[in-house]
């Protein structure tokens, strides 16, 4: 599967699911997604659903902008690999890995001045994501990029550049 130049805004659900692999997408936007469901309100969801996986996915200056969730959520996913995507102005989190391992992302976490919705952080790990490479400019509102609860940092390799601070392992 491949798509190029997609734009989903206003979806009722998240704005991309993905449950399957080998599946390309470029320069593709969701916006103001998930409207209408509390759990289902991500710009973009890699997931692993009983027997299909989102394994060897990639997406490239894909932007997730204005969602009501998190931006990028790597859901037990594997082998993905996100490059110049842009995590703009989300209600959650920029780019959120839950039980997500062998992932490589590159790229922008931030707020909009002005904008209505503050992104909490850039980077949230959780649930054994393990063996994971994040590089990640971060230019948003809180005074830490890394959401602190999170319990999987220590077995990935990360570096966000914080408003002009580096933070990584």
């Amino acid at each position: 599967n491949q798509f190029v130049g997609c734009d989903i805004g206003y979806a009722g659900l998240c704005g991309v699911y993905v449950d399957h692999g080998s599946t390309r997408m470029v320069a593709c936007k969701s916006w103001y997604s998930g409207q209408l469901n509390q759990a289902q309100r991500y710009g973009f969801w890699l997931r692993w659903a009983q027997l299909d996986y989102a394994v060897g996915v990639s997406l490239s200056s894909c932007e997730a902008q204005d969602n009501r969730g998190s931006g990028f959520v790597l859901d037990g996913a594997q082998h993905c690999a996100l490059e110049g995507c842009v995590a703009d102005s989300n209600a959650g989190v920029g780019f959120d890995f839950y039980n997500a391992s062998k992932c490589m992302i590159r790229g922008l976490a931030r707020t909009r001045s002005g904008s209505i919705q503050v992104q909490s952080y850039a980077l949230r790990m959780r649930a054994n994501s393990i063996n994971n490479m994040v590089q990640l400019i971060s230019t948003h509102a809180p005074t830490s990029p890394l959401e602190p609860s999170s319990e999987g940092y220590a077995d990935n390799l990360f570096t966000v550049i914080h408003n002009g601070a580096q933070w990584g392992i």
